[in-house]
């Protein structure tokens, strides 16, 4: 009943039948570990921490939790705590993928470069098809200025569930000849992307295009005063 409230992202009544299961059965260490993570959506951390703790008490190899304990490490920035308990489950599970990749962005955050390269590889090279290394890697290849490989590699975001694609019928620019035709580069996150890559709107119209640009709506009067520009939209109409 939990797990279901829990997939509704019913989270208060998910606690209240955790912990009704712990109550039951004590040595059930998974219990534990579903309150921690119904504690953690919630952004209580304390709580969360404390029941991961005690799913680790009944399971020290317990890989998840010590990935999510290692999480809650990381968000609150706590990074050589977070660091230790990925080391953990991954000591625990060499194949864990998920404590691979939290390792390298925790790694990365610290400004260990080097290492967090080796473990986004790691990561990837033991689940080949999964988005979020290849992403994660990518962005540390273009912190690094490897714009060559880091680019292609950025191109995983689409799938890892946190962008939206954009539905346009119109096909993709592949870097065909664009004289005569008409390009729409438009706006995929935030404020900052789109005033740092707006600064290539003139080089495309040097193609020969006619460029639109979709942005967010507060953006709107600030680029308009942007060359190479031909019509300017905000985003949604």
């Amino acid at each position: 009943l939990g797990l279901a409230y829990n997939a509704r992202q019913c989270f208060e009544q998910a606690i209240q039948c955790y912990k009704k299961t712990v109550e039951l059965r004590p040595t059930l260490f998974q219990a534990f570990y579903e309150l921690g993570n119904a504690y953690s959506a919630l952004k209580e951390h304390k709580s969360a921490a404390d029941a991961y703790r005690r799913a680790l008490d009944r399971n020290p190899g317990y890989a998840e939790a010590l990935t999510n304990l290692g999480n809650l490490y990381l968000e609150i920035g706590d990074l050589q705590q977070a660091i230790g308990m990925f080391l953990r489950a991954i000591d625990a599970r060499t194949d864990f993928v998920q404590a691979h990749n939290n390792l390298a962005h925790a790694l990365k955050e610290s400004g260990r470069i080097v290492e967090a390269a080796a473990s986004f590889r790691r990561a990837i090279e033991l689940a080949p098809q999964q988005p979020e290394p290849h992403w994660n890697a990518a962005l540390l290849m273009l912190l690094q200025g490897d714009l060559e490989q880091g680019w292609p590699g950025y191109e995983w975001r689409w799938k890892t569930g946190k962008l939206t694609a954009p539905a346009y019928s119109q096909p993709k620019w592949e870097g065909e000849p664009l004289q005569g035709k008409t390009i729409l580069l438009h706006a995929e996150q935030g404020f900052g992307d789109t005033l740092q890559f707006i600064r290539y709107a003139p080089l495309v119209k040097q193609l020969g295009a006619r460029v639109v640009v979709e942005c967010l709506r507060p953006l709107t009067k600030l680029l308009a005063s942007c060359p190479g520009i031909d019509h300017l939209i905000p985003a949604g109409g």
